[in-house]
């Protein structure tokens, strides 16, 4: 492997694409070739992943420790993953429930416990991060802009 042929590529190709680009002002591009454009960027992109992946497979089968330093990049860690699928949500849910009774907070001026449905919102939003539905949300008549910061996030375009 000629990793330094390699590092130069991918350091020079994104600099070779804005050159290659640039349009000129008032130019007259036909639709299709923005989309041939975005088409190439996004299989070039599945592809680098694929290579991202190939690399560190790589690496982490030859790497003799788990941490060690690379001159000009610094520590370089490899730790093992893991996956988590198929929460038991409700389960879960009804356990931590459960267990926030017991985590109330005691305020030491009035001498009272918070609220139950403080000591569970609290203990649910410390364990979990939910994606909140929109859909069940609008059912229950919430207005969703009062719970949430939205912003213009562009427009996505689905090609084939």
């Amino acid at each position: 492997m000629n990793a330094l042929t390699v590092v130069k590529l991918l350091e020079e190709l994104p600099g070779f694409l804005d050159e290659e680009y640039e349009l000129p002002d008032g130019a007259d591009v036909s639709l299709d070739r923005y989309v041939y454009v975005l088409h190439a960027v996004r299989v070039c992109r599945r592809r680098l992943s694929d290579f991202e992946a190939k690399v560190s497979d790589d690496l982490v089968a030859r790497a003799a420790e788990h941490t060690f330093t690379v001159d000009g990049l610094g520590e370089v860690q490899i730790r093992k993953r893991t996956r988590r699928t198929h929460w038991d949500n409700e389960g879960l849910t009804r356990k931590l429930v459960a267990m926030s009774r017991d985590e109330r907070i005691l305020n030491e001026m009035t001498g009272e416990y918070e609220p139950e449905a403080e000591a569970v919102a609290r203990v649910l939003s410390e364990c979990a991060r939910p994606s909140w539905r929109l859909t069940p949300l609008r059912e229950r008549h919430i207005p969703i802009d009062e719970y949430a910061h939205e912003e213009d996030a562009g427009y996505t375009v689905r090609i084939g």
